[in-house]
């Protein structure tokens, strides 16, 4: 696994983690892609530019037969700050055949419980 306390820039492009790992600082340029994949990350700062893309998966396997999440094959992104300059996209993934607690589906709640 990545363990840099230092700071990570992509200006443009895409910063793809495929392995979990620790960052001191992540930024994301205009138009950059942070793709976390399936990989657990933290981070004390996130920094999203606009326009910039977040995406992370959920496999197919991350859930057990009862839809609860099992620990493993979920894109995760812990930090103590993320800052966003503007408008940007979350992009989830969601391999065909994860089966969730849920009978209508997979529900997405944003920190403030919305």
């Amino acid at each position: 696994p990545l363990d840099f306390n230092g700071t990570i820039t992509a200006e443009t492009g895409t910063l793809r983690f495929n392995h979990d790992g620790h960052a001191g600082t992540i930024k994301i340029g205009t138009a950059g892609v942070l793709d976390l994949d399936v990989s657990r990350v933290t981070a004390s700062t996130v920094d999203l530019g606009t326009g910039s893309t977040l995406a992370l998966r959920i496999a197919r396997n991350a859930t057990n037969d009862e839809g609860n999440i099992t620990g493993s094959n979920i894109g995760v992104l812990q930090a103590n700050t993320v800052n966003v300059a503007g408008p940007s996209t979350l992009k989830i993934t969601v391999d065909y055949g994860v089966v969730t607690a849920e009978r209508n589906g997979i529900q997405v709640y944003r920190r403030n419980g919305q």
